[in-house]
């Protein structure tokens, strides 16, 4: 007939206690070696079980008793060494392994009193290991060097304090088994069950200890009996917490990863295509500044796909006059971990500039920004501020019309408005010389710093000197605006210096006195294409 596993448990139970007995009956101290041998064999088995799973155990409850566990183990095996009839101490009484017995038993009840504090928590093995080593030490001079309390005397039996002591030691087991049920949540039901069962034991091993009289007495034979079954118990808390219950519950963590993978994975793809498909622009880049990942309304807006980002920083594709304000907006984002609104100009990938709405926040390493491309919003108010500022500089030059009779103020006062009002980067008034044929300055204001003595002499003829927006302008009656001076040939005799001086794009235009071009009103801007056909 094939027995089960319990069933087969319980006869190897029955006969490994009748064995201990049997060896009782041949001899007293072999029956004592034998079974101290035992519970040593198993608390130094609970430390390695313990000690080789702490990466997965889920409770460092068991990891502490494990640890604690091991220095028991060494104070038993010194008192097994010590026991009368041993001979391997010179005392070679019965109080020295009294005391050592003791010793191991305070040490072993105040673990369990403290191990469930550690129930959840973090444990720091190396503290716990250096403690455990000094108690122990202490404990052992104090026993050699005579400090610690008799335990037995000789014709006497135990002493009061021996006795009083596995009272005070089952009343901190009892105490224990209480602070054990309050952290059970902690626990799996049958280890809980497993560890309860092992204190309850030790406390009646104690209780048996107060009984004898003599070392070699029956209450000392059964305590000891007590005490294997109790070592036993915790060690098969921890194999059943370890060992055991990881691999039976591998195949069902194992499915709820996968469901977990499943789910994580759906809404990853989620995200992905709310992240790709949306009409903002979105990056996530590094506190450095580097690219981590850009969507298609990025790539589709500014041309740059992810792959050309790789090993770039965002500074790198911000326009210069933009990267004072920029810098300044990162580091209150790093400082004060906002979320931060700002506006600048953007590098594309064919190299002209796109005017960028920010909203960033920072998360941990990472800074996160959704953007909006205001390009054609910034050049609706480019636009609109300058006609605001033209509409101004007439209206202003119309009052000094009215107001001013003397030409000479009248023409200065134009440039100074022009200068002030239109916010140009230089206005100048110059008059036709009929007998030269070339222009001559007569006001002007701004930034002109010696330019109009410098620059070659404007001729109104079909010229090289002439065919500049000035001439060009007065030959032809009607204004000539030079959208980029830099790029413009026409311009090439007075490029240099005008660039010298920030003017980047001009309008002449002309004055005429009854219908005939007797002069040139020039405007000067510090950026490219201001004067638009508005």
């Amino acid at each position: 007939m094939k027995l089960d596993r319990k069933t087969a448990y319980a006869i190897f139970a029955v006969l490994v206690a009748l064995a201990l007995y049997a060896s009782s009956l041949y001899g007293y101290l072999l029956f004592h070696s034998i079974a101290e041998l035992l519970s040593i064999l198993v608390a130094v088995g609970i430390f390695v079980v313990a000690w080789n799973t702490r990466n997965f155990s889920p409770n460092t409850y068991l990891l502490f008793i494990g640890v604690a566990y091991l220095h028991v183990a060494f104070i038993d095996f010194i008192h097994t060494l010590a026991y009368k009839g041993m001979g391997v101490f010179a005392e070679g009484g019965s109080n020295l392994p009294t005391q050592l017995w003791i010793a191991g038993r305070y040490l072993e009840s105040i673990s369990l009193l403290a191990a469930p504090y550690f129930a959840g928590r973090k444990l720091r093995t190396n503290p716990v290991f250096i403690n455990y080593f000094l108690a122990t030490a202490i404990i052992m001079l104090a026993i050699f060097y005579g400090l610690f309390p008799d335990c037995f005397i000789e014709g006497k039996g135990l002493t009061p304090f021996k006795i009083a002591s596995e009272y005070i030691i089952s009343f901190i087991l009892v105490l224990s088994v209480l602070y054990l049920r309050k952290k059970r949540e902690f626990f799996e039901k049958l280890v809980l069950n497993l560890l309860i069962g092992s204190i309850i034991i030790t406390i009646v091993s104690e209780l048996a200890f107060t009984l004898y009289k003599d070392v070699y007495g029956f209450f000392n034979l059964l305590g000891h009996y007590f005490k294997i079954v109790s070592f036993y118990l915790i060690y098969a808390a921890i194999i059943k917490t370890n060992l055991r219950k990881p691999y039976e519950s591998l195949v069902i963590e194992i499915d709820e990863r996968k469901q977990a993978e499943g789910k994580l994975r759906e809404k990853t793809e989620e995200l992905d295509r709310y992240f790709n498909n949306a009409l903002d622009l979105f990056c996530i880049a590094d506190t450095d500044g580097y690219f981590h990942r850009v969507n298609k309304e990025w790539e589709t807006t500014l041309g740059f796909k992810m792959e050309e980002l790789e090993g770039k920083r965002f500074l790198d594709f911000v326009h210069p006059d933009d990267m004072k304000s920029t810098l300044e907006t990162i580091s209150r984002l790093e400082a004060q971990k906002e979320v931060l609104n700002f506006t600048n100009r953007y590098r594309c990938k064919d190299g002209s500039y796109r005017w960028i709405e920010w909203r960033s926040a920072p998360s941990g390493k990472l800074i996160f920004a959704a953007a909006r491309d205001i390009t054609e919003r910034k050049k609706a108010e480019e636009r609109i501020l300058k006609l605001n500022r033209v509409y101004a500089v007439i209206s202003q030059i119309n009052q000094a019309i009215v107001r001013l009779r003397e030409k000479d103020k009248l023409l200065n006062e134009a440039c100074r408005l022009a200068v002030e009002y239109g916010k140009f980067q230089m206005a100048w008034i110059g008059f036709v010389d009929e007998e030269t044929n070339l222009v001559c300055p007569i006001a002007y204001s701004g930034v002109e710093e010696g330019y109009l003595s410098k620059i070659e002499r404007i001729s109104i003829d079909d010229v090289p000197a002439g065919r500049g927006q000035t001439g060009t302008a007065i030959r032809e009656g009607r204004h000539y605006v030079c959208d980029d001076i830099e790029k413009d040939p026409r311009m090439e005799l007075w490029r240099e210096e005008a660039l010298k001086r920030g003017y980047r794009s001009s309008i002449a235009l002309p004055i005429k006195h009854f219908g005939k071009v007797i002069g040139v009103f020039s405007l000067y801007a510090s950026v490219p294409h201001f004067f638009d056909l508005e």
